[in-house]
């Protein structure tokens, strides 16, 4: 009876671990696709390209949705979820885990990158400007620490 209390706790103990990881890797893939996805593919781009009206409010929208999802990012990086199996179309390089101080300082980038430019996005010029900053800080560490699976 003991045994069985015992193994029944230590399972629901290591499942509650497991669980909890995966749940990190399904928020990580929300905040990179559906909260930054959205408006770096969709909304933003086609501003630029004149498909829809230029709308400082959308601009701003997506800005917050940027700085918002970049201060969830580290921790949704912890060391604890480096052994979860890949799974969809992207998965973190096993990099992250051995060069963290500059996957730590491209996110750091990725911030001052946002907060810059949201500053320049004022106009549709400054979108321009304000949105490759945002690119190229999401190149940056995507050329890293992504890999296609």
């Amino acid at each position: 009876m003991f045994r069985t209390a015992f193994a029944a706790a230590a399972f629901a103990v290591v499942t509650t671990a497991v669980l909890a990881q995966t749940d990190l890797v399904a928020a990580r893939k929300a905040v990179m696709g559906e909260q930054f996805g959205k408006h770096f593919y969709r909304a933003l781009p086609d501003m630029l390209k004149g498909t829809t009206p230029y709308s400082q409010a959308a601009v701003d929208a997506a800005f917050a949705q940027f700085a918002d999802g970049a201060k969830k990012l580290p921790a949704l990086y912890t060391a604890s979820t480096k052994d979860i199996p890949p799974t969809g179309r992207y998965w973190v390089s096993q990099k992250i885990w051995s060069d963290r101080a500059d996957f730590d300082a491209k996110l750091a980038n990725f911030v001052k990158a946002v907060g810059d430019g949201h500053a320049r996005s004022k106009s549709l010029d400054g979108l321009k400007e304000g949105f490759a900053m945002v690119d190229r800080a999401c190149d940056s560490c995507h050329k890293s620490y992504r890999v296609r699976n």
